[in-house]
């Protein structure tokens, strides 16, 4: 899977560049309209980032054929966005290098492109948990608080704009031992064993059988080592 970043602003290219490869994610860069057109002519891109400034919706509209590429823009008023594809990111400028790349990755998994398994667990705690259907992520906040700093609780919902929500509302709660996860209950996008226990299964309305089945897949067994 690989990315174009289509701003003139190479300082910003730049770090947009260094904080995907941290997470996994190749980007390509160029400076304008001339420089994406060419790289689109020469590589097979599955998405772009436009910073507005750079590149209008007219110039988008003949990058993309009629407007046909998973793009994320970035503008300094939303606002005043040019739109898009229907349901494709607008971020704010100046934004938090973590969020943009929470941001980002929570999109390619929207639309497909980018594999589940790239959510990388950290290992540094001393345990896991996760919270199906977190929603507003009240009961992921709630969880987090029970078993304390020293373990991971990892939100999980459907919607990508609940888990940007929840994570939001989450931070500015002080909460720094959360990860949010946009999947779907019934397929799982994590190892086998993981976590010490899962919650929310209930909620899982289509197929509960096949989350109460991931439920005990990702579920570390009690002889299980840590």
């Amino acid at each position: 899977m690989l990315g174009l970043v289509v701003d003139r602003d190479e300082a910003l290219s730049g770090l947009i560049a260094a904080c995907l490869a941290r997470d996994g994610l190749r980007v390509q860069c160029t400076d304008g309209p001339v420089g994406a057109a060419t790289a689109l002519a020469r590589q097979a891109y599955d998405y772009l980032i436009i910073d507005q400034a750079t590149c209008s919706r007219d110039d988008w509209l003949r990058l993309t054929g009629g407007g046909h590429m998973p793009t994320l823009l970035l503008c300094t008023d939303p606002a005043k966005a040019w739109a898009g594809r229907t349901g494709d990111p607008v971020i704010q400028k100046p934004f938090s290098p973590p969020e943009f790349v929470m941001r980002t990755r929570l999109w390619l998994l929207e639309i497909g492109l980018a594999q589940p398994e790239a959510y990388r667990i950290p290992a540094a705690a001393e345990a896991f948990f996760l919270d199906i259907g977190a929603g507003s992520g009240q009961s992921t906040c709630a969880l987090a608080r029970q078993h304390g700093p020293g373990a991971v609780v990892v939100g999980l919902d459907r919607h990508f704009g609940a888990a940007v929500k929840a994570r939001e509302d989450a931070a500015k709660l002080g909460f720094a031992n959360l990860l949010w996860v946009v999947g779907d209950g019934a397929c799982l996008p994590f190892s086998h064993g993981v976590f010490a226990a899962v919650s929310g299964v209930a909620y899982v309305q289509q197929d509960p059988q096949g989350a109460e089945a991931e439920c005990h897949r990702v579920t570390r067994s009690p002889d299980q080592p840590t």
